[in-house]
């Protein structure tokens, strides 16, 4: 029989932290800050288009990412409550921080639609934090859980930049 992931763990990961860095920081940002922080900054013929399709794009990595969390790795997208087993599948052949890219993408169509100081200086402090910590500390955890899997999976696919083909473990293929 399948284990599954109770459904309250997958519910308080996600709305303590995509709903918190996607929304309830960005909203407590342009309510807290003076009018000079979140007035908008550029507008173009296209921007709410451009920003609409970034974020599909990031919400469709969100949520691809977090299926595979669940189905294969038997967990949930927060440290408290991470994957029993390591996820390579879907986007994680291509780079290993797909969910945080799909965070990304998000939140780079609210800056863009919003195109204030507010929301671009949060982009760039998660973009910052994640780059600090994934590697620091994220990556260090993950060795341990997973060990040589891991380390042949970092060594052979980038954190951030994509693959342009997917890798394969064949060893691996013969454990599924």
């Amino acid at each position: 029989m399948r284990k599954q992931v109770p459904l309250y763990r997958v519910l308080v990961a996600f709305f303590v932290l995509p709903v918190t860095v996607l929304v309830v920081i960005p909203i407590g940002l342009h309510t807290i800050l003076p009018a000079g922080c979140t007035r908008t900054l550029i507008h173009f013929r296209i921007q709410q288009v451009f920003a609409v399709l970034l974020s599909v794009i990031g919400l469709g990595m969100l949520y691809a990412t977090n299926v595979l969390f669940l189905r294969y790795g038997k967990g949930t997208l927060a440290p408290w409550s991470p994957p029993e087993k390591l996820v390579i599948r879907g986007p994680y052949r291509y780079m290993r921080q797909p969910m945080i890219f799909g965070v990304f993408m998000v939140l780079l169509g609210e800056a863009v639609w919003l195109a204030s100081w507010a929301s671009i200086g949060w982009l760039i402090i998660f973009v910052t934090s994640n780059l600090i910590y994934i590697p620091l500390i994220e990556e260090k955890a993950l060795q341990m859980r997973f060990g040589e899997s891991y380390e042949k999976y970092r060594h052979n696919v980038r954190s951030w930049i994509p693959r342009l083909a997917p890798w394969s473990d064949e060893a691996r293929e013969d454990e599924r």
